[in-house]
């Protein structure tokens, strides 16, 4: 069980996308020992309460790839970075001087250098609670000195700062959304416990319980599958154009739109959200009137959370539908080429009807 850097560092310098997940799941396999890469010197016997928690605990467990319920350096996972993603797509809208650098040259780039900056702060932040959370609400630390704070926030936020690289490895160099890629990656590495679940099962000869979970998740994995590659698909006319004694245009073709644009990112949106109130409350006592409420209201067991976690996908997709499909640009760039709808006028009228 030797925590071997060297395979992880050589998967880790090469450009390709399959090597680069190699290094993350390898990462998060090896590191769900408490001896390796551990940044707290609580044992396995108190860190099993985190892992069968049914609230926060056991929701961040999950999302971590299990390194919370081992206190491991990659505990808070893609957290800060979804969050300050988040942050900062909603700022580019809500503040001007941001969405002109948007629109410069290198102004994405620029966006990505503040997340970054942001990734780091936001990472900081959730490092104390999550030290709260083992220290206070589980009780897990021998040792509550300011030492041991430091010492577990700094290398919390150290191991964010590491998983969200890997994200941007994947984007640059990869099939791109790499946080969806390392969010699957963290969940993968907990497989295990499925297994056991179906080995079980199987020995105990009780085959309806698997038959029914196979028959639920090829079912929706079809319905995600035919949803994700379903699209409309909107007739294009070019117009005919005479240059020299060439002619250009007069073909037809069609515009390609998704269904499903968003993709799996409202609901990575909507976890975050939901995932707030119950980080504040770590910096809370849990007997607290705070907590108290929090963990009444916000726990995934209630029905005000399903609400509140439903009605937040639905916004986060209006919401990332309206940032990444602008209507109007089609519509100009259509104009601009000599393409229209058939039946439909150029330009606003145009961007009108591609709003519907």
């Amino acid at each position: 069980n030797k925590f071997d850097f060297d395979d992880i560092c050589i998967s880790i310098k090469s450009s390709s996308v399959p090597n680069t997940m190699q290094a993350y799941l390898l990462a998060s396999e090896r590191t769900s020992y408490p001896l390796h890469l551990g940044v707290t010197e609580a044992g396995t016997e108190y860190m099993g309460t985190i892992k069968s928690a049914a609230g926060i605990g056991g929701l961040l467990d999950i999302m971590s790839g299990g390194a919370l319920s081992q206190a491991t350096l990659l505990a808070l996972a893609i957290a800060p970075y979804i969050n300050a993603s988040i942050i900062m797509q909603l700022l580019c809208i809500a503040i001007p001087a941001l969405e002109r650098m948007q629109k410069e040259e290198d102004g994405q780039q620029k966006i990505n250098q503040i997340t970054r900056y942001v990734t780091v702060g936001l990472g900081l932040v959730m490092s104390y609670g999550y030290y709260s959370l083992l220290a206070y609400r589980f009780d897990v630390l021998k040792y509550k000195t300011f030492f041991t704070a430091v010492v577990v926030v700094l290398a919390f936020t150290a191991g964010s700062a590491i998983v969200m690289w890997l994200a941007e490895r994947i984007n640059e160099k990869g099939i791109g959304n790499g946080i969806s890629m390392i969010l699957f990656a963290s969940i993968l590495s907990q497989g295990s416990g499925i297994i056991n679940w179906l080995r079980n099962a199987f020995i105990s000869k009780n085959y309806i319980g698997p038959v029914i979970v196979g028959i639920i998740a090829v079912g929706m994995i079809m319905c995600i599958v035919l949803v994700n590659k379903a699209e409309r698909r909107i007739p294009i006319q070019y117009a005919k154009r005479v240059v020299g004694r060439k002619m250009y245009g007069g073909n037809s073709t069609h515009l390609p739109m998704k269904v499903m644009m968003t993709g799996v990112m409202p609901i990575i949106f909507a976890s975050s959200f939901c995932m707030l109130p119950q980080t504040i409350a770590t910096f809370f006592a849990s007997s607290s009137s705070f907590a108290v409420w929090v963990e009444k209201y916000f726990s995934q067991d209630t029905v005000a959370y399903g609400v509140i976690y439903f009605l937040l996908i639905v916004f986060f997709n209006y919401f990332y539908v309206s940032v990444s499909y602008n209507p109007v640009e089609i519509a100009n760039n259509l104009q601009k080429n000599g393409g229209s709808v058939p039946g439909i006028r150029p330009g606003e009228t145009t961007a009108n009807y591609l709003k519907k």
